[in-house]
């Protein structure tokens, strides 16, 4: 029998009949000293995979593996150009001299993303790092750059912004009315085509 307890909660392998796992957060402990971080984490996150393996027979609502080639960013670029997605151009680079040509190479019209998620928590994080429009300011002096790629693209100006999900057979469609980077409005699809204009 597998297990997995954390302060008062305890959950076995023989209690799980299905399992909904969004995303994997790595954990973190600031009472560990820095050179034991990195190797804690892994063992941590390596018994953790064998936990999830152990539940290998139960009915998982996204495969975990699914799970991560979704939130593989570059992935999903070149999926998106092989099926005939229009793509900007994009640089991943943690070079900043390459950062500041892109910027220029398309006419001061561009994004910054990162590849991954800088907080993992579902009550929010004063350090999060979203999709940010970048100015030439902004070029001027990002030596952290050196110290981790980042995903640079042209900016394409957007009327709409959609969140699709696909399940069982069901198209979902969020949608956000965009005016002047505002939110106006959110509508809902469930399964069927809605005309939004």
């Amino acid at each position: 029998m597998n297990s997995l307890e954390k302060g008062n909660r305890y959950i076995n392998t023989e209690q799980v009949k299905s399992v909904w796992m969004r995303r994997i957060w790595q954990p973190y402990n600031d009472d560990l000293a820095p050179q034991f971080q990195t190797a804690c984490i892994r063992e941590v996150m390596t018994a953790l995979n064998g936990f999830w393996d152990s539940l290998r027979d139960v009915y998982w609502v996204d495969d975990l593996q699914r799970i991560l080639a979704a939130e593989n960013k570059l992935r999903q670029l070149r999926l998106g150009k092989e099926v005939g997605l229009i793509i900007p151009l994009t640089l991943v680079t943690n070079n900043l001299q390459q950062a500041r040509e892109f910027f220029y190479d398309v006419g001061e019209k561009m994004i910054a993303k990162l590849l991954t998620l800088i907080s993992y928590s579902m009550k929010g994080s004063p350090f999060f790092f979203y999709t940010s429009v970048v100015k030439e300011e902004d070029l001027l002096d990002i030596e952290t750059l050196r110290h981790s790629p980042m995903v640079f693209q042209q900016q394409i100006p957007k009327l709409r912004q959609l969140r699709v999900i696909y399940v069982d057979g069901m198209l979902l469609v969020m949608q956000h009315l965009l005016l002047s980077g505002d939110v106006l409005l959110e509508k809902v699809a469930h399964g069927k085509v809605m005309n939004y204009d």
